[in-house]
Parts: structure tokens; sequence; C-alpha cells
């Protein structure tokens, strides 16, 4: 499911970056990642939610108490739902028509060198953004601002191929 989600992320960092080249064909694609984005996220915040309870059991060494049995029973049993949920969506014909789409789209797209111009621009947009954000003391700022990093990270990776060899990372 974490894989899903980033992979859907990673997409839609692209289709964003398309948007931003001209390509107004791109919003609806991105609108479609999105939606599958969002119930793949309500399984995978079920799964830390399951983790955290975990760490914390083995951390403090507990007993975990009948309650705290009865409550990972109804989150394992959430996140089932909401896996069904996800698969069901997943598999429906409106994920099919849209992937179909996405796969034309893919098909029509030329040499990704005016997408490559288009990378300043992206990096200002995502800073200014960043600056205009406030106090990261603020869990929901802070939040906000790790996930437009993340965004900002994947345009970069994207563009890592097209980038001199001496601007590339080291691996």
């Amino acid at each position: 499911v974490h894989d899903m989600r980033v992979a859907f992320r990673r997409l839609r960092a692209i289709l964003r970056m398309a948007k931003s080249a001209g390509d107004a064909t791109s919003s609806p694609l991105r609108k479609g990642a999105k939606r599958i984005a969002r119930v793949l996220g309500d399984v995978r915040n079920l799964d830390v939610l399951m983790e955290h309870i975990r760490e914390y059991l083995d951390g403090a060494k507990a007993q975990a108490d009948s309650a705290c049995v009865e409550w990972c029973e109804v989150i394992r049993s959430e996140r089932n739902e909401k896996l069904t949920e996800a698969l069901a969506s997943i598999h429906s014909k409106e994920h099919k028509k849209w992937k179909r789409r996405l796969n034309n789209w893919i098909l029509s797209q030329g040499p990704t060198d005016r997408l490559k111009d288009t990378l300043p621009n992206l990096l200002a947009e995502s800073f200014h953004e960043l600056s205009q954000l406030g106090d990261l003391s603020d869990p929901t700022i802070l939040h906000r601002y790790r996930i437009m990093c993340k965004r900002a990270r994947y345009e970069l990776e994207f563009f890592q191929s097209m980038l001199d060899p001496s601007a590339r990372r080291s691996e």
C-alpha cells in the first residue's frame, strides 16, 4: 500500500509538471490519481496507527489488556474494510477508463526537453509556497511542509536524468 501511494504521488508530481508546461489535458488525470491516492491513504493511515501501537506495546513491555486488544481488532477490521474499498476502486470501470486515458496521454507525449525548461519555475513555485506556510511549530503546517517537500523531491528526481552529470547527486 505504501509503495502504491508513493507511486501515485510521483505520478501526480509528473502530471503537475505537465500542467505547468502548458498541458491542460493532464489535470483530469491528476484528479484521478488523487482519488486513488486518497483511498490508499485511508488504508495506510490505519497501517501506521497499528505500527505505532505495536511499537508502544513492545517499547513499554506492556501487556495488551482486553480493551487494547479489542481496539486493535476494531482498527484491523476498519483497515480491511478500507482495503476492500481501495481494491474495488482500483478494479472499477472508472479506474480502468482512467488508466486508458493515462496510457494515451503518456503515448501522446513527445520528448521531455520542454519539461526540463519548467524545472526552474516549478522549484521557484515550490519554494515560494514553502516560504508562505508560517509557523512550523504548528503540527498542521509542519505536515503540509513535509508533503510539499516530498513533492519537490519527486520533481527533482524526475528531472535527475536530464540534468548535467555534475548537478546529479552521487549515488
